[in-house]
């Protein structure tokens, strides 16, 4: 039986992946900060006999490693405080991501893992884009974006230092049913079920969104047969305009509620297809989504309901 150690365990991808891990056959050691929150991990199903919950902040990660007695096949990093918010704009806090992604490899050195995968993210891409094509200042949340492109070359450098076989795939936009924050989909949907016209940009850039169980088993695929070292985006196939990604929210929860589409006028970076899906992933994994964006908006609407 594989083992598995993941940070960032009761976050939403994170318990996603967690279940997903020992759905497959693992027995998974979570890392959590909180007790009361591992509590959530517990489905009541079988395979939660494999499931070990070990409390351990990000910053004991060193100790940790080398006081566990059970040792590890594969390392998933998923934790990152500031994801959203103010923190997303601190310094200090980002500057801190940077220290504990090295000390999360460190220590899968030092449980026996053989593997480590991280979680990279579009706002890398994002980072370098402004750094190419600014004339102006930027916002603080670079912040963020530049921590998470810093760890992902600084993980990448340590990796082949001390000789682990190194993914940092970059996830595009996971959603799904169990979600509280106020990211786009969830606010979209919130506001259209309050029969709320949301105010949006023109919609032109391209998006990838994923359903979350979909990006699980792919984390889990890639550490089972992605190539170290190799470019992938954590994504499904359907890559298209945000317009009509939205347009089709509107039709599923409320279609009789206008949507307002060129009322924001912020325009982030538009990436490219590339930039938003490879065919990597497929081809070295065999990873197909299973839920089509419109059957995961159903089940996250569902989810809402209750909440707004």
């Amino acid at each position: 039986m594989k083992k598995a150690v993941v940070t960032g365990a009761t976050g939403f991808v994170g318990r996603h992946v967690v279940w997903e891990l020992l759905d497959a056959g693992y027995t998974v050691t979570a890392l959590v900060r909180s007790p009361a929150k591992a509590n959530a991990l517990y489905r009541g199903n079988p395979t939660d006999a494999f499931l070990h919950t070990v409390e351990c902040e990000l910053s004991q990660l060193k100790n940790y490693a080398e006081t566990a007695g059970e040792k590890g096949d594969v390392f998933f990093h998923l934790a990152w405080e500031g994801v959203s918010g103010a923190l997303l704009r601190d310094y200090d806090t980002q500057m801190k991501n940077m220290r504990y992604a090295i000390d999360a490899i460190r220590a899968a050195k030092t449980l026996g893992c053989k593997r480590f995968v991280g979680a990279g993210s579009l706002h890398e891409n994002e980072c370098m884009n402004e750094l190419e094509t600014s004339t102006s200042e930027v916002g603080l949340g670079n912040y963020y974006k530049a921590a998470k492109l810093s760890a992902h070359y600084f993980c990448q450098t340590e990796a082949s230092r001390i000789g682990i076989e190194f993914l940092w795939p970059r996830l595009t936009n996971a959603y799904g049913a169990g979600e509280r924050s106020e990211r786009l989909l969830n606010s979209v949907i919130r506001q259209l079920l309050r029969g709320e016209s949301p105010a949006l940009t023109d919609g032109t850039q391209l998006y990838n969104f994923i359903y979350v169980t979909d990006a699980a088993r792919a984390f889990r695929l890639l550490a089972e047969k992605g190539r170290p070292f190799a470019h992938y985006v954590l994504g499904s196939e359907d890559v298209r305009p945000l317009r009509e990604y939205l347009a089709q929210v509107q039709q599923i929860v409320a279609p009789e509620v206008p949507m307002g589409f060129g009322k924001h006028t912020a325009q982030g970076i538009h990436l490219s297809e590339k930039e938003l899906y490879s065919p990597a992933l497929r081809q070295d994994t065999g990873f197909e989504t299973s839920v089509p964006f419109a059957d995961g908006i159903r089940r996250t609407m569902d989810q809402m309901k209750d909440q707004v």
